[in-house]
């Protein structure tokens, strides 16, 4: 959520020098709390960090363990490697680590009273199991994926969906057919429902992928901000920014 003062009043009129103070202002906030990753205010000793985070919620039965924790992995990698760059940060969200014991109508009621369900970007992953069916769904993944649909049913931009199916040889003593059936349908019923879901071939192409993925969901968030920053500069007659630098503002006089 970007915090924006004054939003909706004009520039003061007269003066050039209040103009140019109230650009110079505005700009100061687009610096200090949205663009900039690192901030330091000139009557502070110390830098002052603007983050974002961004949550990822991880879904998948439990016949993909290599798959989750290749995704933990790819999350740790990328917030070394820009987080602090670009101000964003990714925090995974799973049952594991941010569930605890409770009572409800089925444990998946618990997970989903216990996990907030406002993350920014959701990721699912199946191969041969379904899952074990809720009081809602045919399975908790399942369930979760619904719940996550119908937010961005209500708004594309507030959550982005990810599913993936692994697409390798299954051990005998893995199959189970009802399981690889229901997978298959649930996977069918995507691609009719307008969806456009990956497979992969071992953990490997899965790790790529993710990394690919959650690099270009960075990207297109960052576009979206910087549109919200044009907005506001825009609506306040303010030139808008082009680049990592704003534009300079010449204001022009003649003598009366």
């Amino acid at each position: 959520m970007i915090l924006v003062p004054n939003a909706g009043h004009g520039l003061p009129g007269g003066d050039p020098k209040d103009v140019m103070a109230a650009y110079d202002s505005a700009l100061s906030f687009v610096d200090r709390y949205v663009a900039t990753p690192g901030y330091r205010d000139p009557n502070e000793k110390q830098m002052v960090r603007q983050e974002h985070v961004l949550s990822v919620f991880l879904a998948s039965p439990s016949d993909v363990t290599d798959e989750r924790t290749r995704v933990e992995e790819v999350i740790d990698e990328l917030n070394i490697t820009w987080s602090r760059d670009l101000g964003v940060r990714l925090e995974l969200v799973r049952w594991e680590t941010h569930a605890h014991p409770g009572f409800a109508a089925d444990a998946q009621a618990v997970i989903n009273k216990q996990l907030s369900n406002d993350f920014d970007i959701f990721i699912g992953v199946m191969w041969c199991r379904f899952g074990t069916p809720t009081t809602h769904a045919g399975s908790g993944t399942v369930e979760e994926f619904q719940r996550a649909k119908i937010r961005h049913d209500a708004d594309p931009r507030s959550v982005a969906l990810m599913v993936y199916f692994k697409d390798q040889a299954i051990p005998p003593s893995k199959m189970d057919l009802d399981q690889l059936g229901a997978v298959l349908k649930f996977r069918d019923s995507l691609g009719r429902g307008g969806g456009l879901y990956w497979t992969f071939r071992d953990t490997g192409e899965f790790e790529q992928l993710i990394r690919l993925h959650l690099t270009r969901c960075i990207q297109e968030w960052r576009s979206r901000q910087a549109a919200l920053i044009n907005n506001y500069l825009a609506k306040n007659g303010l030139p808008v920014r082009t680049g990592a630098h704003s534009q300079k503002l010449t204001v022009r006089t003649s003598a009366s």
